[in-house]
C-alpha cells in the first residue's frame, strides 16, 4: 500500500481541493482506478463537530440500500450505532476494520458494548485486517461514500465524497472483495 499526495493521477476530477488535502491511501493495484470518483459530490457538514449533515447523508444512503457494507479504518458511535439499525431492519451489514479500529473498540467500553450487540445479528459481519488503513469506504448497492484521512494522518469525519456512479460502486465492490479475502472475524 502507499499513499499519494501529489495529485497528478486525478488532475481532471471535481473537488480537487478534498483530494488535495487528504491522503490517498489504496492498495497500490486500485490507484489507477480512483478516477471513478471523478464525479463524486463532496459533502460537509454546516460546522466542525456537527456532523449532522454527512451522518445524515450516510442514514439515509444505508436505509435505501439493499445491503450496507464498508471498509473502516475510524470509528464513532454514531456509525456504530447506524450499522446497528440497519441490522435490525434485517439487511445485510458486512464491515472490515483495521486493527486500529480493533484496539479503539477494545479500549471502549461503548464501542465494545456496542459492537458485541451488533454480532448477535446473523445478517451482521464485522471482521478485520491489518492490512487496511487510513480511508474509510462505505456503501449499498445504489451509493458510495469516501472518508479519507487528512495529511496530519486523522480521519475526517466531517466531509466526504458521495457518488452513485456505477464505476464508482464497481469499485467499490472490488476493494471490498480484496479486503475480505485477507480478514479474519473474530
Amino acid at each position: 500500500m502507499i499513499a499519494i499526495t501529489n495529485i497528478g493521477l486525478i488532475g481532471n476530477m471535481l473537488n480537487k481541493h478534498y483530494w488535495q488535502t487528504h491522503l490517498i491511501n489504496f492498495p497500490e493495484q486500485f490507484l489507477p482506478h480512483i478516477y471513478v470518483f471523478h464525479d463524486a459530490e463532496f459533502i460537509e457538514n454546516a460546522k466542525i463537530n456537527d456532523d449532522s449533515v454527512v451522518l445524515k447523508k450516510t442514514l439515509d444512503m444505508a436505509l435505501n440500500g439493499k445491503y450496507f457494507y464498508g471498509i473502516i479504518s475510524g470509528i464513532t458511535e454514531n456509525y456504530v450505532k447506524l450499522a446497528e439499525r440497519i441490522a435490525k431492519e434485517g439487511k445485510e451489514v458486512k464491515i472490515i476494520a483495521s486493527n486500529t479500529v480493533k484496539k479503539i473498540i477494545a479500549e471502549d467500553k461503548f464501542l465494545y458494548d456496542k459492537v458485541s450487540e451488533l454480532k448477535k445479528y446473523k445478517n451482521a459481519e464485522l471482521v478485520f485486517s491489518d492490512k487496511l488503513d487510513k480511508f474509510t469506504l462505505l456503501f449499498t448497492d445504489k451509493e458510495v461514500m469516501l472518508f479519507l484521512f487528512k495529511k496530519d494522518g486523522k480521519i475526517e469525519w466531517n466531509e466526504c465524497l458521495y457518488s452513485k456512479n456505477i464505476q464508482t460502486l464497481n469499485f467499490s465492490k472490488e476493494i471490498f472483495e480484496f479486503y475480505e479475502g485477507k480478514a479474519i472475524e473474530i
